[in-house]
């Protein structure tokens, strides 16, 4: 650097490693800005290095500068208005981007009364001091261009602008509070502590990263189900951020990919620093915000994605970014990287000795098991087979075998289930082989309706890291976890079973009118199974029967491959939840019981009518009748005071929709998208309860009078109506009105 103040007081031993260092022309700032700043950096305790002589010593930079430069962590290059014309700031400046380029050195440049155009294209000033270096240096011209081409580098690199106008005292708090959030994401960090194995998956990762190419590099992390991907893309994350001018870290993408958009905008605002972001459409089309993300070099992480469009929607292709960005992704479907990566990491388990070192941190917070416990540590890690997740779950057991030292435990993973007490047991095991993935609140509900205490047992269950609640409110359990559940439930003998789940067995007992009397939840992939013939009897022994799912997986409901003859005597009496897809008969059962249903949802079925008469509907709270396009009119459901959803959406026979039903108490949602027959819709009574309503295609709807001081979303989209109903503007929670013409 050229001279700079004394008065700095700074110890510049080159034996000892400086956070900052400090490339200023000391004629310029040294008793303004410069001195400031240094003020600022040193009252954070942050180890700051200045050069303190007085005046340049010769045309080359000296040892004790290079060895600061090498050793400091981030460099602020303070470009005034003089600093080009000394040789000494740009020796300075050329091994500092050397620095930089290894990727040893984060510069953040300054320009102090300066545009940043006459430093990257020598202009002003800057070209007056380079014309003389020319004639000085004319035998040396090499030296000279490396000068203009770090200039050029470093005035490309994201940095901050002082001018006249701004306060400086602000400017240099925001200076201090990046420098400080980078320190710590360079330092070692608690966050790795009493993780095992760590460090080499972190150092695999981050040589893939290839740091020094200006490529946009996309990376997976492959493995397993609770095997630590997240943990090491966050380990990578928080060491490497500090190299890019913006970072996001984007936490289960396959849990929050139902909120897509929402996820989208927060990548953008962060990403761009500009919260005002707010994109509106299935996908990312603005081209003035991918503009925007081609200037900056970026570090983006996926975490748990499940499906290639993941990846297209959220982050785009490789020409959304700047040059030396970088999109890390993590899932356990290696199919997701079909769509393109430069490098795949698969995530290993823990070895033996990690494991157990691992667990006996966790458990007795050292590096081995206590002596008496290092048989039991021993078959808890060996069970574990390195899933430092399943380690986890043990680990809330060890608890329990401290008070029973002696009890003969065969699983320890096992041993956690066991604990439960019988009712916890049986949702847990509902859980594990039929209900896994949907909301905790269906399953509350279906459950309490089956005499469970549900929202206690999820509470122990959650306590006991058996389950896990996202943040989409979707119940998930580790897969060793849902894999030791269903082999507890497979244990039993065939006639002793309550829960059925593999496709063969379904349909050896379905074909064979066999071993239904225990039977009380059954879940149906029917794509995976032949074809099969119901007789009208088929439900007559199901007694227990309260969860029946058959389902298919796909949108392709063209196949049927479950059939039933001569229709149904009659249908389980203690059914809470009955979901079948494409189901087969015109109308449910005469005998049909609904005292204890919560869902019902037989969407794309051939269903004309549900019942006749009156059901008691008590416990009803969704009704799903989605794409079912015989469907005329709706039974009585006026005694379902519960009912919270119903879908009708493409139930293109439907005439009319009861007004009853609009004044349930407890509706919340209405989904009537292209009910094409529907010509008007009206509530008996104000609704109470009424938040979304969607008419979208009722291309004959001409009337529709419903009032509900909740209602937010209103889709008239595609209808009949000339125009909004007056009463609109007094629904004060209304936040979304949709209408187009045909």
């Amino acid at each position: 650097m050229a001279s700079s103040s004394s008065s700095f007081g700074v110890s510049h031993s080159s034996s000892k490693q400086h956070n900052v260092f400090l490339s200023f022309r000391g004629e310029d700032t040294r008793y303004n800005f410069t001195s400031h700043l240094y003020a600022a950096l040193c009252g954070k305790k942050i180890r700051t290095f200045v050069d303190d002589e007085e005046i340049e010593r010769g045309d080359n930079i000296s040892p004790t500068l290079l060895s600061a430069i090498e050793s400091s962590k981030i460099c602020v290059i303070i470009f005034s208005q003089d600093y080009a014309s000394s040789s000494w700031c740009l020796d300075e400046l050329v091994k500092i981007i050397e620095c930089s380029e290894k990727k040893k050195l984060v510069v953040i440049p300054v320009f102090y009364h300066i545009d940043a155009s006459h430093v990257r294209h020598q202009r002003g000033t800057y070209g007056d001091a380079f014309a003389k270096h020319e004639d000085r240096f004319r035998d040396n011209l090499t030296k000279v261009h490396m000068w203009r081409t770090a200039l050029h580098k470093a005035a490309n690199l994201a940095g901050w602008v002082s001018e006249k106008n701004r306060s400086e005292a602000v400017l240099i708090k925001e200076i201090v509070e990046v420098i400080l959030d980078k320190l710590k994401c360079m330092s070692p960090h608690v966050q790795n502590k009493g993780l095992v194995g760590i460090s080499v998956h972190v150092a695999h990762v981050e040589s893939m990263l290839c740091s020094g190419s200006a490529d946009v590099h996309i990376i997976g992390i492959w493995g397993m189900g609770g095997i630590g991907k997240t943990t090491i893309a966050d380990a990578v994350f928080t060491k490497v951020s500090y190299q890019y001018e913006r970072y996001y870290f984007a936490a289960n993408v396959r849990e929050t990919w139902g909120n897509r958009i929402k996820l989208q905008n927060e990548v953008l605002a962060d990403v761009l620093e500009d919260q005002s972001i707010k994109i509106s459409t299935p996908t990312m089309s603005s081209a003035f915000a991918v503009e925007r993300l081609k200037c900056k070099k970026v570090l983006v992480v996926l975490d748990d994605v499940s499906l290639s469009e993941q990846i297209e929607y959220l982050v785009g292709g490789r020409d959304w970014f700047g040059p030396g960005s970088r999109i890390i992704v993590t899932t356990r479907n290696r199919e997701v990287f079909n769509s393109g990566v430069d490098e795949v990491y698969q995530v290993t388990v823990l070895n033996s000795h990690e494991a157990l070192k691992l667990f006996s941190l966790n458990a007795f917070q050292q590096d081995s098991p206590l002596i008496e416990y290092q048989n039991l540590s021993e078959r808890a890690v060996g069970y574990a087979k390195g899933i430092p997740l399943a380690l986890k779950v043990m680990l809330s057991a060890l608890e329990k075998l401290k008070k029973y030292p002696k009890a003969e435990i065969y699983d320890v993973l096992r041993l956690s289930y066991e604990g439960l007490d019988p009712e916890e047991q049986n949702i847990f095991l509902d859980i594990a082989c039929c209900l896994k993935g949907q909301t905790k609140s269906q399953i509350t509900s279906i459950l309490d309706a089956c005499d469970f205490s549900t929202e206690i047992g999820m509470r122990s269950l959650e306590d006991k890291s058996l389950v896990t609640v996202s943040k989409n409110n979707t119940v998930q359990m580790h897969d060793l976890i849902q894999e030791m559940g269903r082999f507890v439930e497979s244990e039993k003998k065939p006639g002793e079973r309550k829960r059925l789940w593999d496709p063969k067995e379904i349909y050896d007992v379905f074909k064979h009118n066999r071993g239904f009397e225990s039977i009380e939840c059954v879940v149906l992939d029917m794509s995976q199974i032949k074809e099969l013939t119901l007789s009208p009897q088929t439900f007559q022994r199901t007694h227990r029967l309260r969860v029946l799912i058959f389902y298919i997986p796909s949108s392709d409901t063209r196949r049927i491959n479950v059939h039933i003859s001569r229709g149904l005597n009659c249908m389980p009496l203690e059914i809470s939840y009955f979901r079948w897809d494409c189901f087969p008969l015109k109308s449910l059962p005469p005998q049909f019981c609904a005292e204890k249903l919560v869902e019902l949802d037989i969407k794309h079925s051939r269903i004309g009518k549900l019942w006749d008469g009156v059901q008691d509907l008590v416990n009803l709270k969704s009704l799903c009748l989605s794409g079912c396009k015989n469907l005329v009119e709706l039974s009585d459901l006026s005694l379902a005071s519960k009912l919270e959803k119903v879908h009708l959406d493409d139930c293109a026979s439907l005439l009319n929709v009861p007004s009853y039903i609009l004044s349930l108490d407890s509706l919340l949602a209405l989904n009537l998208r292209g009910c094409k027959q529907l010509c008007y819709i009206e509530s008996e009574k104000p609704s109470r309860s009424l938040r979304w309503l969607n008419l979208r295609g009722c291309s004959r709807l001409v009337r529709y009078s419903v009032f509900s001081e909740e209602l937010e979303y209103l889709n008239l989209d595609f209808t009949a109506i000339e125009e909004l109903p007056h009463n609109l503007n007094l629904l004060p929670k209304l936040k979304k009105t949709i209408i187009k013409r045909k």
